[in-house]
């Protein structure tokens, strides 16, 4: 009797047991998006924000190559790193369906690590685990994390994804944290962040020459330099190019590097078919890579190919719904294609979250200045002035002089500013073309378009697409600038 009862018992638990992994299955099969939030530090005093970051990073990183899932970048997720962050909030506020929550430590030469794996709809816990292990053993304990939220997930990964979810990026402890060191000086953009940056990349890759990542993370920098005008552009192609190959030559899978050899190609070389090559290896290469598929919308939005590059902005919007340079890539994409409404709907809506982002404002301008509403026009730019703690008796002399003489005669007065400046930079050839664009002086316009193509001014990548230039498309020099960077 006492037997029959126990396999009744058994019975029952088995098929309880059952019941419950089912129901474990069905509630995650359906979990395609997740969030890795910073790592938090089990103290105040042991806290490490560049291990902390890093460690969400390299989670992601990997994470980010399995076709089947959608992990949101850190540029989304590195605001959450309060300890006190609820992380089913952070959660939803990025349209995540999990997210991986973790403390981390280091001690000396031990590391302990505790995550857990939960799930945004009901706040539940898929999974967790905790980690004592030596420093020299963070690889393996990223391995193991990384492998138990697929398993937790029940992906189904091909023996490819296996491969590069196993793969280490460098297996020299400090090397990785330098390069962790240089990441969280990148991403946060406070004084000397470039040039700090590349200092912690090369020492990085000191300890080892073989650490693709760090190879271009100097490339993305000097090509960074020159975008500040802190260097030339042939500069920067010549420090960047051979940290990109260098990389290339380690790690031909990696899509980072492709992605910046596309970059290369067509903003330094003008090698359009080429670096369309290069943008479509690093997409086959890893499809969920936000920021590449906003590069390679740019580079089709530069060329005219509208459509094809709203297909990627888009995308790119789908797997990192809160990024600002998206949205701000978005709104220029209506703009060059003289969508104007949308355009300034879009720059509204970035500027009310983001009250103080120069990008926003200057493009909001320049749409009003296309549709001739020059009264708003004036008022964004003198609300940026604000914002960038102009003298007010500047914004004043401007609304006055707006007041008496109108549009053109607020241009006049710019014209007559720069013309009094002896010596004019001409770094800034691009800026003064548009001033005699405005003044509709068409060929002092050409004239130091012609120079801002000498210095290979980024403005020239736009020259096919930028509304303002319309005025001179019919000029044969113009004509000759676009065939000179292969856009006509």
């Amino acid at each position: 009797m006492l037997g029959l009862v126990g396999l009744v018992a058994l019975s029952l638990l088995a098929g309880w047991l059952i019941v419950r992994k089912r129901r474990a299955e069905a509630s995650t099969a359906a979990i395609r998006t997740i969030a890795v939030l910073p790592f938090k530090g089990l103290s105040a005093e042991s806290s490490d924000a560049s291990l902390e970051m890093g460690m969400a990073e390299t989670l992601i990183n990997r994470l980010s190559g399995l076709k089947q899932l959608i992990v949101r970048p850190i540029t989304s997720v590195r605001k959450y790193s309060n300890p006190e962050q609820d992380p089913v909030k952070a959660g939803q506020e990025i349209q995540a369906q999990a997210v991986l929550d973790g403390n981390i430590q280091k001690a000396g030469d031990r590391i302990r690590v505790t995550v857990r794996l939960i799930d945004v709809r009901s706040g539940e816990t898929i999974w967790s685990e905790r980690f004592d292990e030596s420093f020299n053993d963070i690889f393996k304990v990223q391995d193991s994390i990384a492998e138990q939220i697929t398993k937790a997930l029940a992906l189904q990964l091909s023996l490819p994804e296996k491969q590069q979810l196993a793969k280490h990026a460098t297996e020299n402890p400090e090397a990785y944290q330098l390069y962790l060191q240089g990441q969280l000086l990148w991403h946060g953009r406070r004084q000397n962040w470039i040039q700090e940056s590349l200092n912690r990349y090369e020492q990085s890759l000191a300890k080892d020459p073989n650490f693709a990542l760090a190879q271009i993370g100097m490339a993305d920098g000097y090509i960074m330099l020159s975008g500040h005008r802190r260097i030339s552009m042939k500069d920067a192609e010549t420090k960047a190019r051979p940290h990109i190959m260098r990389a290339l030559e380690i790690d031909p899978e990696l899509a980072q590097a492709h992605n910046a050899l596309a970059e290369l190609k067509y903003q330094y070389e003008y090698d359009w078919s080429g670096a369309e090559k290069e943008f479509k290896n690093a997409i086959e290469l890893n499809p969920n890579i936000a920021w590449i598929r906003q590069a390679y919308g740019w580079f089709l939005m530069s060329m005219g190919r509208f459509d094809e590059a709203a297909t990627e902005m888009d995308l790119a919007h789908e797997l990192d719904p809160s990024s600002l340079t998206i949205n701000i890539g978005r709104g220029r994409l209506y703009y060059f294609s003289r969508q104007y409404d949308r355009a300034v709907q879009q720059f509204q809506n970035i500027i009310a979250v983001e009250p103080t982002d120069y990008s926003a404002y200057i493009s909001l301008f320049d749409c009003y200045e296309q549709q001739k509403m020059y009264p708003e026009a004036l008022d964004t730019l003198i609300k940026f002035q604000t914002q960038s703690g102009e003298d007010p008796k500047k914004a004043e002399r401007w609304r006055e002089t707006f007041r008496n003489a109108g549009w053109d005669g607020l241009v006049r007065e710019q014209l007559v500013n720069f013309e009094h400046d002896p010596h004019p930079d001409p770094a800034n050839a691009s800026n003064f073309t548009r001033i005699y664009l405005r003044a509709r002086q068409y060929d002092k316009a050409m004239e130091w378009l012609e120079k801002a193509s000498a210095m290979h001014d980024p403005v020239m990548l736009q020259l096919k697409v930028e509304p303002a230039y319309d005025p001179l498309r019919s000029d044969p020099r113009f004509v000759r600038l676009l065939e000179k960077v292969g856009l006509q």
